[in-house]
């Protein structure tokens, strides 16, 4: 391990200490999803309220088994503007856990995503296991409150979009901010995760050189999301 290694990740723990107030309607999923109305998990908890108790008839359970990206590039609409060739060439390889400037996540390979909640296709199993301990968190929450030194600040990146507004990329929880949303809490404090596989804590649109990076992080932080009910 060279020096720059040891460095990078001592700065990145130093500056994830610092609590940042964002507003939920300026955060987002890795993929670019937001917490609003349209948002799945806040579809699965505004139907767990209304009574629904069986896991195969939530937006989460469709969700899981209908949104199935293979590489980032899956989650924006297809650009004309980005040849045949050109777009093969930029979304060969399955690398959902990094954007062209960086990783986001240790995960590697098909498999270690179907085990996640992040996108399908999900076992039954493991779409019952994350609805129990989601609605099971969301039930602690409502009774007690959103509580940070119990449930700890949510984790994750910022993204500077052209127009110079900040965007915080939620890489670890995304069921806290749903729920916090879903309870109309307008702000949320949260950290950088600091971690060694982080390229940057911050990204920038104005440091994007390619108009396909461009492109990406515009989508991600946009209101607009892959449609997934279909």
């Amino acid at each position: 391990m060279n020096k720059k290694d040891i460095i990078i990740p001592f700065y990145q723990h130093i500056r994830s200490q610092y609590r940042y107030k964002v507003n939920i309607e300026n955060i987002r999923t890795p993929f670019g999803e937001c917490f609003n109305d349209s948002n799945h998990w806040i579809r699965t908890l505004v139907e767990f309220d209304n009574g629904m108790d069986n896991f195969k008839d939530s937006s989460l359970y469709t969700f899981h088994k209908n949104f199935q990206p293979e590489n980032i590039f899956d989650v924006y609409i297809y650009d004309s503007t980005f040849s045949l060739e050109k777009n093969a060439i930029n979304n060969q390889g399955f690398t959902l856990g990094s954007y062209p400037w960086g990783k986001w996540t240790s995960r590697e390979g098909a498999e270690e995503w179907r085990q996640s909640s992040h996108c399908g296709p999900s076992d039954d199993k493991l779409i019952e296991k994350e609805w129990n301990t989601f609605t099971s968190l969301y039930l602690k929450i409502k009774n007690e409150g959103f509580n940070y030194f119990k449930y700890g600040n949510p984790l994750g990146i910022f993204f500077i979009s052209e127009e110079k507004e900040r965007f915080f990329i939620m890489l670890g929880g995304n069921h806290r901010a749903a729920i916090a949303a879903h309870l109309s809490i307008k702000y949320m404090h949260v950290r950088k995760l600091p971690r060694d596989y982080i390229t940057s804590q911050v990204v920038k649109f104005k440091n994007l050189e390619d108009n396909r990076d461009k492109k990406l992080l515009k989508n991600i932080v946009s209101e607009e999301f892959f449609t997934w009910e279909d």
